[in-house]
């Protein structure tokens, strides 16, 4: 089985509105585990033979006690961890102001064709094994979304709709997705970081503003390398007959 986290992004800065997927493979996920929380160890055992809180961490409001120079070190070191257990990418998002049907330009039907794009993205995943999504259970908007689109999915399958109606394949490996709480998820709490640095990168793209932190965090989140399997935000155009 593989582990799917997602986290969702929503800024006018940008226009756009996008979801992240973090695939770590079940195998992994213990060794995923403990090297994230050996990342912390600089915060957490900041004196010998101490054992502080551990944080809850946010991409957008990282550390927020730390000096810059320590948040990037750490967001370096949770970006080693990705690299090291082989951990994928996935990143999907569309601008609001691109060209749609009636009332399809919603927040929430933004974050479902983001969704169905990370369900194209990461069909190598689940093509002969189970995919789990886990989300944040904060994030009321994506786990209703997913959820229900997942549920009505699967039943319809199950009662026999034909495999050909659907434009994604092997979506029985899908499983009912999972809400975890943030703060005690690793999971939930790596994919936020990774969205929030490629976020800034998509800044920078777009020719916005920049800061001297914001221009670490990208530089960080470029080590990412091949580990970033797919990050696309599209600007739909319809295609009008004539």
């Amino acid at each position: 089985m593989r582990l799917m986290y997602l986290d969702e992004c929503k800024d006018q800065n940008t226009n756009a509105v996008s979801l992240t997927a973090l695939v770590v493979d079940e195998s992994r996920y213990i060794e995923f585990r403990r090297l994230f929380f050996k990342s912390l160890e600089k915060i957490v055992c900041a004196k010998p033979n101490t054992y502080g809180p551990i944080p809850e961490l946010h991409g957008s409001k990282f550390l927020p006690n730390a000096t810059d120079r320590e948040r990037i070190d750490i967001q370096k070191a949770i970006f080693s961890v990705v690299k090291e257990v082989g951990a994928r990418v996935y990143r999907c998002g569309y601008y609001r102001d691109g060209e749609f049907p009636p009332g399809m330009d919603t927040e929430e039907n933004l974050l479902s064709l983001a969704f169905l794009g990370i369900q194209f993205q990461t069909q190598v995943e689940y093509e002969r094994e189970l995919i789990l999504p886990i989300m944040d259970g904060v994030s009321v908007d994506i786990s209703k979304l997913v959820g229900s689109s997942n549920h009505s999915t699967q039943g319809h399958l199950a009662l026999g709709l034909p495999k050909g109606f659907l434009s994604i394949e092997n979506y029985q490996n899908i499983a009912d997705p999972v809400v975890s709480d943030s703060r005690f998820s690793v999971g939930t709490q790596c994919v936020d970081v990774v969205s929030y640095a490629l976020h800034c990168k998509h800044w920078f793209e777009l020719g916005l503003p920049k800061s001297e932190y914001k221009q670490q965090v990208v530089e960080a989140v470029n080590e990412l390398g091949c580990c970033i399997r797919a990050n696309e935000v599209v600007k739909m155009k319809m295609v009008r007959s004539s």
